[in-house]
């Protein structure tokens, strides 16, 4: 997404979000995706997929993921294959950061500070520095080690990240597995939403 376009994003969220707990229901969300040219289908597959957890609200960064995947459907689509977008976000990641050479940790972190980088780091949980600390200095990024070390890092760096003293269901930490778990990290870094028992679970019939 371009900084103006995240610009806009985030007015639009902070606007919706009236309560300014940091989070906005699917419904919203899928609202603000209309406003932005999507069709209803894209608008509720990009969400539904964004909404890694099922909780019915997303942060800002799930936002701007669920806002990536509907610029990537087609207007036609009603569902959001996991696997074949992550496989398609992993493929634009070292095409942007390598090119034809494999992808090297500080050739992310240059590229990754960015207006659009830092705005995301301002607004969410993203923390870049936190999610390269799954791989060496010197390693290479390729499509052998991109994932493998992300779900290793069990979402470090982000809004999915496990706290201490966190137990999820055992079906949420299955979802670190390709290809869940592949989208998961693509979406810029997910949503730690709170659960449907949350003071946060009315927002979602909004």
């Amino acid at each position: 997404l371009a900084h103006r376009d995240l610009e806009r994003l985030r007015t639009d969220f902070d606007r919706v979000d009236q309560d300014s707990d940091g989070y906005i229901s699917a419904v919203a969300a899928q609202g603000l995706l209309r406003l932005r040219g999507s069709h209803d289908a894209q608008a509720e597959a990009a969400v539904a997929t964004a909404d890694v957890r099922g909780t019915g609200v997303l942060e800002f960064s799930a936002l701007a993921a669920a806002a990536l995947f509907a610029d990537m459907a087609p207007m036609t689509r009603t569902s959001c294959e996991a696997e074949d977008l992550a496989e398609r976000l992993q493929k634009l990641f070292l095409e942007a950061f390598g090119g034809e050479e494999d992808v090297q940790v500080a050739q992310v972190r240059d590229g990754v500070a960015t207006s659009v980088g830092k705005l995301l780091e301002k607004h969410s949980e993203v923390r870049y520095d936190e999610v390269l600390l799954a791989f060496d200095d010197n390693e290479d990024i390729d499509e052998d080690t991109l994932i493998p070390r992300l779900m290793s890092a069990s979402g470090r760096g982000t809004p999915l990240e496990l706290k201490s003293g966190s137990f999820p269901p055992r079906e949420e930490v299955s979802s670190w597995f390709w290809p869940s778990g592949g989208l998961n990290f693509f979406r810029a870094c997910g949503l730690g939403g709170p659960g449907p028992s949350s003071p946060n679970a009315r927002k979602m019939r909004r």
